[in-house]
């Protein structure tokens, strides 16, 4: 089964960033907490610490900004999976400009599963999301 990787919406206000690096290559299996990539955000953005990182990726929560945080031009964000699988095609390369919603890779519950040579090709809103989450323990958040 193919899944498409796209990159979350991390804060209502976060619009993009970078790709810094890949953690993993094509091909690794990749599981559960795992790093997955690293995002350099590009302008400042406003972060909630008092929102859960789900409430991050989904803007779901109604909390007051008592606690609330700057995200600043040049900070790295990581993207740690939620779920199994491998990485069979990274569409979005390093140092690369990339925009919330933008397809970053494809992945795979089999290994040698096919998949396709024109990626273009291929309608993503038939594809089901690769959970990730963001990694915000590193920043006391």
């Amino acid at each position: 089964m193919l899944f498409k990787l796209t990159l979350p919406i991390i804060n209502k206000k976060i619009e993009g960033g970078r790709i810094i690096c890949w953690y993993k290559e094509v091909g690794d299996w990749v599981d559960y907490g795992d790093e997955l990539c690293e995002i350099q955000i590009e302008k400042k953005k406003k972060l909630n610490r008092n929102k859960s990182p789900i409430d991050i990726l989904f803007g779901s929560s109604n909390q007051g900004d008592r606690f609330s945080k700057f995200i600043i031009a040049g900070e790295k964000l990581k993207i740690c999976v939620s779920d199994i699988g491998f990485l069979r095609l990274i569409n979005i390369p390093e140092k690369k400009e990339v925009n919330i919603g933008d397809l970053l890779a494809i992945l795979t519950t089999e290994k040698d599963e096919l998949i396709p040579d024109n990626i273009n090709s291929v309608n993503l809103d038939q594809l089901t999301n690769f959970r990730v989450v963001i990694n915000l323990e590193d920043r006391g958040y």
